[in-house]
């Protein structure tokens, strides 16, 4: 989030190094769904689990990089604007419910 925060403001080698971040903590964040779902779900379901995670993530990725295609073509910056616009309220409550089950 505070990658894309300063990437909407000002984009320059900082913030692609800043952008860099982001996507290790997205490989970060692919990487422990698997314990959880393994720790979480019973092991018929958990190929399921998976598979609906991946299909939902590529239904959303289709439109989200629509959105921020139109919004680089206003402005470069506006495209880190527009994710953040996207994500953010996605995010929030799944990691308000995963502190919750901790």
């Amino acid at each position: 989030v505070f990658a894309l925060g300063t990437m909407s403001l000002h984009f320059g080698i900082v913030t692609i190094g800043l952008y860099l971040l982001m996507g290790v903590a997205q490989g970060w964040t692919s990487a422990t769904m698997m314990p959880i779902v393994q720790n979480r779900a019973r092991p018929s379901e958990q190929a399921s689990i998976i598979a609906v995670a991946k299909m939902a993530a590529q239904i959303l990725y289709i439109p989200s990089v629509w959105l921020i295609g139109i919004a680089a073509d206003v402005k470069l910056e506006y495209s880190m604007l527009m994710t953040l616009l996207i994500f953010v309220p996605i995010s929030v409550p799944i990691l308000v419910k995963l502190r919750r089950e901790e």
